[in-house]
């Protein structure tokens, strides 16, 4: 690498300003790059941005003063596009995000008359991708000096990889922890099908992450302190070095081979690229993660119990009115000893939760992660949002998630109980194969179940009766009469039919019947005793 670090355009500094905005300026600086394109800002550049929320147009989020709305699955010449920027300018936003804009003078004109700003990314970005870096910029700009020569930008990233891959020769990408892709080098080299997948999607494709875990290479990246070289079937040779704080793993560089092969230099220059992406990296996610970190911590107080709804309320600035649903999420075979693992669920969770809505909130408690998100009975947002982690997780981290949620409360202090009902539904998930998410309605009876069993525990004496006494007698004699019950009440106290199950003939069940009667003081011709008896006998067999 050359003399002159890439690391010479990133010194930052810290800043005493207490807002808890940018202004778009501030903003498009962060991102650096050129990432975002201004293709009107009628009221300038001055205006605040206080944080993202994505528009989708079927399923509409509120927008407030000084957010900046993505415009999901608006296009670009769509009455749809009218609306959302006559929408958001009605509310005080800063500024629309479109991606893949072709009729410029048409929306100008549009952003003009309504007095807001229209910004255009590039069609091929993910909004995923999008969102989590002005998020970034968001938390890091009132953070940091914004003057010419010690900006802090996420797009310096983006700086690093392009001056990296001009000194050595070869395309780099820069990943964190999850593999999503953070930053690229932009010089226009020639890029295998590898590279060009993961650009596009922001994150490898399924097959090639499943090599690195049956090669062993992902444990090898991992664990050296040393750029490893990797051969993959069909692509370009690369050298990959994890990116570290310490003992932790930030991210990876890589650096894919080019015209020539790898030159004496490459790993002593791709580490120092690391190193240099470390720090900005470590910088970025302080600020980012103090507000998550304290909305996280609110929520588990609330969830157990012992915190405050009132201040979490004030954390998520829910203004009164708003309905929410709890998410519970936990591997359907539990969580491996890698550590790495839950915090990557966590953070895929709490991304995904603050797309769909500001005001989302997750944190990690127990044997679970937690969502927290608006929602109301016409949007059920609570289950597409489920399936989408549940995909995601499976796809991208090869891990297995299943959803139980809770059902609507009208308040944050009912958050305790919401969880109680999530935790019962991810515990009858994973007791069967399928399905991978539910609410309380789609295993209402079993939930129930559930739910009466909990209070069996609390109250022993209601599992007391007469099928205490048949399974005393099953154990002493070795008979058979609790079986006999049971398929009697399966078969809807149908004699012909439970006879069927049993492989006995009918006399023989209405004999049988009778000695359980004659044995228990149990009046199977009472409709209360005969339900009262099932149900102590299905809470007994967890049924």
């Amino acid at each position: 690498m050359s003399r002159k670090r890439p690391a010479d355009s990133i010194a930052g500094a810290a800043s005493g300003q207490q807002d808890d905005t940018v202004s778009l300026e501030q903003l498009l600086a962060q991102l650096g790059n050129g990432l975002l394109e201004v293709v009107s800002a009628p009221a300038g550049l001055d205006r605040r941005v206080r944080t993202a929320v994505i528009w989708d147009a079927a399923n509409p989020v509120r927008i407030d003063r000084d957010d900046i709305v993505f415009a999901v699955g608006v296009s670009g010449n769509s009455p749809g596009l009218v609306q959302l920027i006559d929408t958001a300018a009605k509310a005080g936003a800063s500024a629309v995000l479109l991606k893949g804009l072709e009729q410029h003078a048409w929306a100008r004109a549009v952003a003009d008359r309504a007095d807001v700003a229209v910004l255009v990314a590039p069609p091929d970005l993910a909004w995923e991708y999008l969102h989590a870096q002005v998020r970034a910029a968001v938390a890091t700009g009132h953070a940091f000096r914004t003057d010419h020569e010690g900006t802090v930008s996420i797009g310096d990233l983006f700086a690093l990889a392009d001056a990296a891959a001009a000194d050595l020769g070869g395309e780099v990408e820069i990943d964190d922890a999850s593999m999503h892709v953070r930053a690229f080098s932009t010089r226009g080299g020639e890029i295998d099908e590898l590279r060009r997948a993961s650009i596009l999607r922001r994150f490898p494709p399924q097959s090639f992450m499943q090599w690195l875990r049956g090669s062993g290479s992902m444990g090898r990246i991992r664990e050296s302190s040393r750029p490893v070289r990797l051969d993959p079937p069909g692509q370009r040779p690369r050298l990959v070095a994890a990116i570290r704080a310490g003992i932790e793993v930030l991210g990876y560089v890589w650096l894919v081979q080019g015209a020539q092969p790898f030159g004496p230099d490459a790993e002593a220059a791709l580490m120092e690229v690391a190193r240099i992406a470390a720090a900005q990296i470590v910088r970025t996610r302080a600020a980012e993660n103090i507000d998550r970190r304290l909305r996280a911590e609110c929520l588990r107080g609330v969830l157990e119990g012992t915190g405050s709804a009132s201040l979490l309320a004030a954390r998520l600035e829910v203004s009164g009115g708003e309905r929410f649903r709890v998410l519970a999420f936990r591997p359907r075979d539990g969580w491996s000893d890698d550590r790495a693992e839950r915090l990557s669920v966590h953070d895929l969770v709490a991304l995904r939760a603050e797309m769909r809505d500001r005001r989302g909130a997750a944190v990690a408690a127990g044997d679970h992660v937690y969502a927290l998100i608006c929602d109301t009975p016409s949007r059920e947002a609570g289950a597409p949002l489920a399936q989408e982690i549940v995909t995601l997780t499976g796809n991208q981290l090869g891990v297995r998630l299943v959803a139980g949620m809770s059902g609507l409360i009208d308040s944050l202090d009912a958050l305790p109980a919401a969880r109680t009902q999530a935790d019962r539904i991810v515990r009858l998930l994973v007791s069967t194969d399928e399905p991978d998410i539910a609410s309380p309605d789609d295993l209402r009876p079993r939930a129930v179940l559930a739910e009466i069993r909990e209070l069996a525990h609390e109250r022993p004496q209601l599992l007391q009766g007469s099928i205490d006494v048949l399974r005393e007698l099953d154990e002493k004699r070795n008979s058979n009469y609790i079986a006999t019950l049971l398929a009697y009440f399966d078969a809807a106290c149908d004699l012909t039919e439970a006879a069927k199950l049993l492989y006995v003939h009918r006399n023989t069940l209405r004999y049988r019947l009778r000695r359980i009667q004659q044995l228990s003081g149990l009046n199977l011709d009472d409709p209360v005793e005969r339900l009262v008896a099932e149900l102590q006998l299905r809470l007994a067999l967890g049924d």
